[in-house]
């Protein structure tokens, strides 16, 4: 699982992830509320270092639930625009998903399949193994995985593991080899990578990391779309009220 979950990461770090449906199975009697902070550090070429950081803020409750709000700014080009909210909000029992932005009054319903059954979690071994994120045996698909030391954040067990792929030389134009590392530290028990450390030569070095994490029930007026909002179903395009 926790595999899977870093390399779905790596998918969802290249932009595919508006595209992919949420987690297979819900997770039930494990609620939470949470910050988690994505940093960013992008080296040029004169060797200046530009630090970026953005916050979402997360929760789950007992029912599997999960909500998430983004902060977006506005266009420092145009002053006139203000900052704005986007809201995310996946119901496993219905396998819908809702999201919604405070710069409109329109929420979207995106409705899902069945989810895939859940995989077997592989022994810890310390000599790693070869995976493949996808059907093809090519280079670009090929990953490493070992084990990392584990840690206790926020009073959280957790396991480490390591995934390092190499794209080799003249396999997507790239005149040198190049190695994205992926670590994370992923919590068994809330079924969360706690934290998460992206390392890629393309997209330069990210850092994700949950904070202020609360293990109570969330306000369940989190996962209500406000009044005054139409619905509408993604597929249909239909208003739903």
């Amino acid at each position: 699982m926790r595999v899977r979950f870093v390399l779905a990461l790596l998918v969802c770090s290249t932009g595919f992830c508006q595209s992919l449906p949420p987690a297979s199975l819900p997770v039930t009697g494990e609620p939470y509320t949470a910050e988690r902070t994505m940093t960013s550090y992008q080296k040029l070429a004169d060797g200046t270092t530009i630090e970026k950081q953005s916050t979402a803020s997360l929760a789950r409750d007992s029912q599997g639930r999960t909500w998430s709000k983004v902060k977006r700014p506005g266009d420092p080009l145009r002053p006139e625009t203000m900052r704005y909210e986007t809201i995310s909000v996946f119901d496993p029992n219905t396998r819908t998903s809702t999201n919604w932005c405070t710069c409109s009054k329109v929420a979207t319903v995106k409705h899902f399949g069945e989810p895939l059954p859940r995989r077997t979690e592989r022994v810890p071994g310390a000599e790693g193994m070869d995976v493949y994120l996808g059907p093809d045996r090519e280079h670009r698909l090929k990953y490493h995985t070992e084990e990392l030391p584990p840690q206790i954040i926020m009073g959280v067990t957790t396991r480490g593991s390591k995934v390092v792929r190499i794209v080799p030389a003249g396999v997507d134009g790239n005149d040198k080899d190049l190695t994205t590392t992926i670590q994370s530290w992923y919590s068994p028990e809330l079924r969360l990578a706690l934290i998460t450390i992206i390392d890629d030569p393309v997209s330069g070095l990210r850092k994700f990391e949950f904070s202020n994490m609360k293990r109570t029930e969330p306000d369940p007026a989190l996962f209500q779309v406000p009044a005054g909002y139409t619905l509408r179903d993604e597929e249909n395009r239909t208003a739903a009220r």
